[in-house]
């Protein structure tokens, strides 16, 4: 009772004849099998590497022919599948995966081939400015992460504002303290993230005083009326224009004679915002009252 591996290359039945010869002394006897090889279903996948982003699926698309119809599918491993026995299924693992493609067509003959996904990781979209002071420049900085690949673009957004590529920026507020930006970044396979944040800046003091005009002798009051939108005043600093200074937020000076000084005052706000004003101080000289009779 021999046994044979009959091969069919072709995509239809092939027919093969064996002859059989017996001999029991002079005599023999001989007869013929006739064995029909059935083709071999093929597959073949629309590819066999798929690249996805975490997160992301993809459809495992193949196409089957030869043999006869109709055809049976199964997928192993179940991981990840949106179903074993479909034609085509949904893939969604979570890592680097190979599945295996086993056809049964309807003369009961067996062929697999497999299919590799790539799992690609995604980018963490972050970025991060210093503290700025209205009416500068913001100089925002991308710090996003990729756990491995690169990331090989970026798009920043903004109401009036976009660029490409940059992973510094000099982002301009044009009078407004706060504005929304936007940053998408994308890694060599493609994968993105985006992240939206609040970019701010931090209010300068707005100086301002009341300059007192005196007579020579009397002492002058420097009314301080300067306000903040945001935070608080850490400290004032007045300079009176003659080599002499006091960090008082509403000082009382005495010139020792009389003239027109500059008075400068400056303050700094619990943001390390900072600014200066400066006014004219006169001291007048007091009269000379004289008179006479005769």
């Amino acid at each position: 009772n021999p046994r044979c591996r009959p091969i069919n290359a072709g995509l239809a039945p092939d027919t093969q004849f064996f002859l059989l010869t017996t001999n029991r002394g002079v005599c023999s006897s001989r007869d013929t099998v006739r064995l029909v090889v059935m083709p071999l279903p093929a597959i073949s996948f629309n590819k066999y590497l798929i690249n996805i982003c975490e997160g992301a699926s993809a459809s495992l698309i193949n196409s089957v022919s030869g043999g006869k119809t109709p055809y049976r599918w199964r997928w192993s491993p179940a991981t990840g599948l949106s179903d074993t026995v479909l034609p085509i299924p949904l893939a969604n693992p979570k890592s680097d995966i190979r599945y295996t493609l086993r056809v049964t067509d309807g003369f009961g003959c067996v062929k697999s081939d497999t299919v590799r996904v790539a799992v690609n990781p995604r980018p963490v979209a972050a970025f991060q400015w210093p503290i700025t002071c209205a009416g500068r420049p913001v100089v925002v900085s991308d710090s996003s992460r990729i756990q491995r690949d690169s990331i090989t673009s970026r798009l920043w957004s903004s109401p009036g504002f976009d660029t490409f590529g940059l992973k510094v920026i000099n982002f301009r507020m044009n009078g407004r303290s706060s504005v929304p930006l936007t940053l998408m970044v994308y890694t060599n396979k493609g994968c993105g993230d985006t992240l939206t944040r609040v970019v701010d800046v931090k209010a300068i003091p707005k100086l301002a005083f009341n300059i007192p005009y005196v007579c020579n002798g009397d002492s002058s009051r420097f009314a301080n009326q300067t306000t903040l939108d945001s935070g608080f005043i850490t400290g004032w600093s007045w300079d009176f224009g003659d080599g002499k200074s006091t960090t008082i937020r509403n000082p009382v000076y005495r010139y020792a004679d009389t003239g027109a000084r500059t008075v400068m005052l400056s303050a700094k706000s619990n943001n390390g915002c900072a600014d200066t004003v400066r006014k004219i101080s006169r001291v007048y000289p007091v009269p000379n009252a004289k008179f006479g009779f005769s």
